[in-house]
């Protein structure tokens, strides 16, 4: 990405408000949040009751191919957005861009704005013409929307600083993310394919010790620094970053720390990718007694180019912690948000290596096991569920019922997603339809369509169509949904030969048959992943929590 054209910044091809220009609004319509332009790289923060929302900003140019592939990666400068509730937002435009910087040549990639004794600070990856490198530079401002200039006068970190152990080398040192510690202590974190952390001094623009590598699993960019106290009372650092999927594109994951320089433990997987990019880039922000985690993927079309990997646009989701701390997965939407309406249908999953027996074991996978599925219907603003369970059988209870029996031993709970068929009168017949079978018991044999059911051959006797034809018939049961692990190199390419061994069955399902004391599923029959996978539904933009 040679030709960064400073020249014509004022008039910027497809943009937000260029710089300087009189900030406008807009309504929040759900994600993507931002519609007028391409952002990226999404860095929230709250100032004075204020949330403000920096990224960057790609753009398509016809004489520009960008970094990777054709009109793409062209990010040229900066962007501040900000809001008081979520709701309206003001489009502040560019506040900052590489010609700030005297010594770099180009390349707006992921920042991040801290205050400190009054001072807004602005940590940004950008490309050092002297030495030719990534970097990372420091501009400094009086006000949130600036205006920003440059801090120090040169680079606050080169690549000669840092080891080159990655595959990618020379561009290791980008995606800075900065917290300040209640004692006012700052901490620097950033890489790519190396995690590095190191201590600021008081004057926000010095290294106040060593950098040292973090050895966090899985990553690959785009770290997320910060501390929480947990309900159980107990403090914790957080560093959630940029990780590689198992289907080649990156996915968010995080680690916990009892001190910002570790041990960090690997605690999995928080979103998988993004639709329709390649890259996902995390930034977390408390905001009016809401946690949100925000992101950006790839789904709006502009001026006649569509979504495309380079092209990339910040979305948002509410995320939520168990109360020992740790982070419940988060599940990627688009829209408004959504009420639940009769005949939705809840899919509850866990992480394909969740260890039943092994309590110390820290499930990591980024492949679902979709282990339940339930019926749901609101009445009197109440959410209800009808479900065949173990205990209870076929059965209609309130919605906090299921979620205390789906409990996870550390006290949270597991990935939860609704969804809808498109004709809204379809799912309320089923509803109607599941009440004949309330009271029937659980079917232990997993036996096609007789007086016991289980809870995906519920849903599958209640949906039908017009005509009566099942929306969700059986089939051959297999459980096999692990498929095999290939590895992925940080650009996306396979690594290896493709593998030659056959999906394999979760481990959840053998222990819980065998403490159960009952036989795996076979023959013909409906799991729940069966019916998520089916084209009739789509995801329902709601978030489930206990009360």
């Amino acid at each position: 990405m040679k030709n960064y054209l400073f020249a014509v910044l004022a008039v910027l091809l497809f943009s937000c408000a260029p710089k300087g220009e009189t900030a406008i609004t807009f309504q929040n319509e759900g994600n993507p949040l931002v519609r007028s332009c391409y952002t990226a790289d999404p860095a929230p923060v709250v100032f004075d009751g204020r949330l403000y929302l920096y990224t960057g900003h790609d753009e398509c140019f016809e004489d520009s191919v960008g970094y990777e592939g054709l009109y793409g990666f062209n990010i040229t400068n900066w962007l501040c957005f900000s809001t008081p509730d979520m709701l309206t937002w003001t489009e502040h435009g560019v506040v900052l861009s590489p010609a700030d910087f005297s010594w770099a040549s180009g390349e707006a990639w992921a920042a991040q704005v801290v205050e400190k004794d009054g001072k807004y600070w602005y940590y940004v990856s950008t490309q050092c013409a002297d030495p030719n490198c990534k970097s990372i530079g420091v501009a400094v401002a009086d006000s949130p929307t600036g205006p920003f200039k440059d801090a120090i006068g040169k680079p606050l970190i080169v690549d000669s600083m840092t080891p080159n152990s990655h595959p990618l080398g020379w561009w290791n040192d980008i995606d800075p993310t900065v917290f300040v510690d209640d004692d006012g202590t700052a901490w620097l974190s950033w890489g790519n394919g190396t995690c590095f952390l190191a201590r600021l001094k008081p004057n926000m623009i010095e290294l106040d010790s060593e950098i040292m590598a973090l050895p966090m699993e899985n990553y690959v960019e785009g770290p997320w620094l910060y501390k929480r106290r947990a309900e159980d009372g107990k403090t914790w650092w957080y560093m959630v970053y940029a990780s590689m999927g198992n289907s080649g594109g990156e996915t968010i994951s995080y680690a916990m720390a009892p001190e910002v320089t570790g041990p960090w433990t690997y605690q999995g997987e928080i979103t998988g990718p993004a639709q329709s990019s390649f890259t996902i880039h995390p930034g977390i922000v408390d905001f009016q007694g809401h946690t949100y985690l925000f992101y950006h993927n790839s789904t709006v079309s502009l001026h006649g180019y569509g979504p495309a990997t380079g092209r990339r646009s910040v979305c948002y989701d509410e995320m939520s912690y168990n109360p020992n701390g740790t982070i419940r997965p988060v599940v990627q939407t688009s829209g408004k948000p959504e009420n639940i309406q009769d005949g939705d249908l809840l899919f509850i999953s866990l992480p394909a290596d969740y260890d039943l027996n092994d309590k110390s074991y820290i499930a990591t996978s980024n492949v679902q096991n979709f282990i339940h599925v339930a019926m749901l219907e609101v009445e009197n603003d109440e959410v209800y569920v009808i479900d065949a369970t173990f205990k209870y059988g076929v059965d209609r209870h309130p919605l906090d019922t299921l979620l205390h029996q789906y409990t996870l031993r550390n006290g949270g709970l597991p990935r939860m997603e609704v969804k809808r068929l498109a004709d809204s009168s379809e799912g309320r017949s089923a509803v109607a339809r599941a009440k004949h079978f309330l009271g029937a018991a659980y079917d232990t044999a997993f036996a096609a369509y007789n007086e016991a059911l289980y809870c995906s051959e519920l849903v599958s006797l209640c949906y039908s169509d017009a005509e009566g034809h099942l929306l969700f018939p059986l089939r051959e049961m297999d459980l096999r949904t692990i498929p095999p692990v290939r590895r992925f190199d940080l650009t996306g390419q396979a690594i290896g030969e493709a593998p030659v061994a056959e999906p394999t069955i979760p481990r959840y399902w053998t222990q819980l048959c065998a403490s159960a004391g009952i036989p795996l599923p076979k023959g013909q029959g409906i799991m729940p992943a069966d019916i998520y996978n089916s084209p009739l539904l789509r995801t329902v933009n709601v978030t489930i929590s206990a009360k």
